[in-house]
């Protein structure tokens, strides 16, 4: 809520309406992008919960089996507002994977109770989730020792970060393997150990890699370079595209007007004929009236799959 109070102030009341009520409402109802099919997230789950949901799966039968939602009522709940969140948003014809992030904090619920009862039961579940955990550990651990090799062949410019992930991640994954060796007869143990290496791999990953194609993701310079230029709150600027982005926003810590229709362009042009345009390299080459195909590329820099260019007439 504090993030939304300073952007809605920022931005002003044109970027409140897309952050809140285009971003949430319309786009949950009137998808407009991220359109994904009904089933997505039983595809999407393997991934965004992984290694975790193969067992987080079966959990819910080994409770009801064990009797356990009945003696436990938070368990039940766990996996109605799970499944509740599953559902509503499975509706929505857009969906992105993270939308569901709210749905696994109620799985590990279950995840954890079935872990202890499979201890406690000591059978063929605990040592088939034991035979996974070992899979699990072996799998981070090769690739830990062939991420150097691959990251040279296929991303070279980025090879020298490959030793920050493959360090937490080898070292947590021999852990855990050391971890099951000395505790036959458990699984929590070895669900600690590995849960630790997944959180010491993203906690590698964020403040290095994430900083480093920092660059390539927002195209930070750009924003550095033009400030001198369009920094003013005087200086008139309009953001094109939708949606509206908070970056540029954020970024030069002033608002910038929002433009959706090349004809709303046209005419904020012809009132603020110093301005300058933000926009996407690709929307600018689909443009088709002529005052705006003859706009001037003033810099421009790579952001993603496409380039961010800052536009002016000539």
């Amino acid at each position: 809520m504090p993030w939304y109070w300073f952007a809605t102030r920022a931005g002003g009341p044109e970027y409140t309406y897309d952050l809140i009520v285009k971003q949430n409402w319309i786009r949950f109802f009137q998808a407009f992008d991220h359109i994904q099919p009904w089933w997505f997230f039983l595809e999407s789950i393997w991934g965004d919960f992984a290694p975790w949901t193969l067992p987080a799966l079966v959990a819910p039968f080994t409770l009801r089996s064990s009797g356990l939602f009945s003696r436990r009522p938070e368990l039940a709940w766990s996996l109605t507002a799970a499944l509740t969140c599953f559902v509503f948003l499975s509706t929505s014809e857009s969906k992105q994977g993270k939308y569901l992030l709210v749905a696994y904090p109620f799985a590990a619920v279950l995840f954890a109770a079935a872990v202890s009862e499979w201890e406690r039961r000591a059978g063929r579940g605990l040592r088939l989730f034991r035979g996974y955990l070992l899979f699990v550990a072996g799998l981070l651990l090769g690739a830990a020792l062939a991420l150097g090799p691959v990251a040279a062949r296929k991303a070279p410019a980025f090879a020298h970060l490959a030793p920050q992930l493959a360090l937490p991640l080898g070292i947590g994954a021999a852990g855990t393997l050391w971890v099951l060796w000395r505790r036959r007869g458990e699984a929590a143990p070895a669900v600690l150990a590995l849960a630790a290496t997944l959180a010491a791999g993203e906690a590698a990953v964020g403040p290095v890699v994430f900083r480093s194609v920092d660059v390539a993701k927002t195209g930070r310079p750009f924003y550095d370079r033009v400030r001198p230029l369009v920094g003013d709150p005087a200086v008139p600027l309009v953001y094109w595209g939708n949606p509206y982005r908070s970056y540029p926003m954020l970024e030069l810590r002033r608002h910038t007007a929002h433009a959706v229709t090349e004809t709303a362009l046209v005419e904020w042009l012809t009132a603020n004929p110093g301005g300058f345009v933000l926009a996407d390299a690709s929307a600018f080459e689909r443009w088709k009236e002529p005052a705006l195909v003859r706009l001037q590329v003033v810099d421009s820099q790579p952001t993603g799959q496409d380039r961010i260019l800052l536009l002016r007439r000539p």
